[in-house]
């Protein structure tokens, strides 16, 4: 999926980790309940993607582009994500502090 334009797609219980979407252009892309670990997103264009109940342990968003994506109830340890991407994001209250841990600021 390299490269790939995918728009008002949905994804339900799919196996894809170690999947590589870099460079695609996502919009309007539903997953729901995906193993997604060790996924390549690196810049990627994601719009209106959400991810819920995902597996995304170790996904690189490196230089993606990331505009309204909900990551709400998905696993996020290890994630490659820079501080300036946060904006695009939509997350959990329960996900919020090991974020912040993951950009390298202390939580106590």
């Amino acid at each position: 999926m390299e490269g790939a334009d995918c728009r008002e797609t949905s994804f339900m219980e799919c196996r894809a980790d170690f999947a590589r979407f870099g460079g695609a252009r996502l919009k309007n892309v539903h997953f729901e309940k995906c193993l997604l670990a060790d996924a390549d997103f690196s810049e990627a264009n994601l719009e209106n993607v959400v991810f819920l109940e995902c597996d995304l342990r170790n996904l690189d968003l490196g230089r993606a582009r990331l505009i309204s994506v909900d990551l709400r109830g998905s696993a996020l340890n290890g994630i490659s994500i820079q501080a300036d991407q946060l904006r695009g994001l939509t997350i959990d209250a329960l996900q919020a502090p090991a974020l912040v841990r993951m950009l390298g600021a202390r939580v106590e």
